[in-house]
């Protein structure tokens, strides 16, 4: 299911269910939706004064969080759409990520921004005031925030490092090695934490251990893996904005499962995803197009069969591939030109 947006968007959020999602537009506009029934049946939208970087919801609160080209955070009703706080420059640099951090970390601190210049600041906004903490571990675009399993806010960063804060304490827990490129985004599981890098590589770590990578893995992307998630345990999907397809990685053991599906022309690329809580739905963007795609996900995971060391053991005692050849790609890869943000 596939409907398109009045502006480019550049950024997506979803309600625990998959039922709502926010939508970040390059024109300053923040739009709420109900996408239950396969369209966009807007229920608001509000015109800020500047190009939105990124949009998060908080599930609990009933709010959703906004950053702009301009330094503002703003806070919005969910259910009336009204804008109940803006911070004013609040960042030195334009921030272009931003993480919603889950109500076990203290100091009331509800949400992690990160701006081009490698700063990271957290903020609770029921206080006067709202800065909580402020971090400058790094020295380019942060351009992905999660939270782990071992609550540490984690940060990937254009500079190629991946940085783990301990929020709850206000400090610097560990910071990796330099990767082999740009750090792109973050997916984070129980057991193991997967970082998409510029070269089309996905650096694995072991939760709440970042100063050693474990191993590296081959996506099938030739550039960016902007976006991963995963679809369940040992299953991820992941996206590059110089592709038109969202390709699936079995892990532990390692292998290319093939693609979902596409979105867009094959000149496209995939700018944006989004998973729902629940892994119910996904949501895929094309900006150029100002096109968005929601994906059911259980009969897509369904079609995956679930891959266990022994099977890729046997996999490899058969000349002729074996169960899993069907699923298996064979595309050769074709060198797509990198695009650039329009704000």
């Amino acid at each position: 299911m596939e409907f398109s947006v009045d502006v480019p968007p550049q950024s997506l959020c979803s309600s625990g269910n998959g039922r709502f999602l926010g939508i970040g537009c390059v024109d300053g506009t923040v739009q709420f939706g109900d996408v239950s029934q396969g369209s966009f049946d807007e229920q608001w939208k509000f015109q800020t004064n500047s190009s939105i970087r990124g949009v998060a919801y908080n599930e609990q609160l009933l709010e959703i969080y906004a950053i702009g080209k301009n330094k503002s955070i703003s806070v919005f009703d969910v259910e009336t759409g009204k804008r109940k706080r803006c911070l004013v420059r609040r960042h030195e640099n334009t921030p272009c990520s931003l993480r919603y951090l889950p109500p076990m970390a203290l100091h009331g601190q509800q949400l992690a921004t990160g701006d081009e210049s490698g700063s990271i600041r957290t903020w609770d906004f029921r206080a006067t005031s709202p800065q909580v903490s402020d971090f400058q571990e790094q020295e380019e675009d942060i351009n992905d925030l999660a939270y782990d399993s071992k609550h540490n806010l984690l940060s990937a960063s254009s500079d190629g490092s991946l940085v783990a804060f301990d929020i709850r304490k206000k400090k610097k827990r560990v910071k990796s090695e330099t990767m082999h490129s740009e750090l792109l985004s973050i997916c984070t599981t129980d057991n193991y934490v997967y970082v998409g890098g510029g070269d089309g590589f996905i650096e694995v770590f072991t939760t709440g251990e970042y100063g050693n990578l474990l191993k590296r893995i081959e996506s099938g992307f030739e550039l960016g893996v902007a976006g991963i998630v995963e679809l369940r345990k040992g299953l991820l999907l992941t996206s590059s904005s110089t592709d038109n397809k969202l390709r699936v990685l079995n892990v532990m053991p390692t292998k290319r499962l093939g693609t979902i599906g596409v979105h867009g022309e094959d000149s496209d690329g995939i700018d944006l995803i989004c998973i729902s809580e629940d892994r119910s739905t996904l949501f895929s963007a094309v900006s150029l197009e100002a096109s968005v795609k929601i994906w059911s996900l259980p009969e897509i995971v369904d079609k995956f069969p679930i891959l266990r060391d022994v099977d890729a053991k046997r996999k490899k005692d058969k000349p002729d591939g074996g169960f899993f050849e069907d699923l298996l790609e064979k595309e050769t890869p074709k060198k797509l030109k990198k695009k650039r943000r329009k704000d």
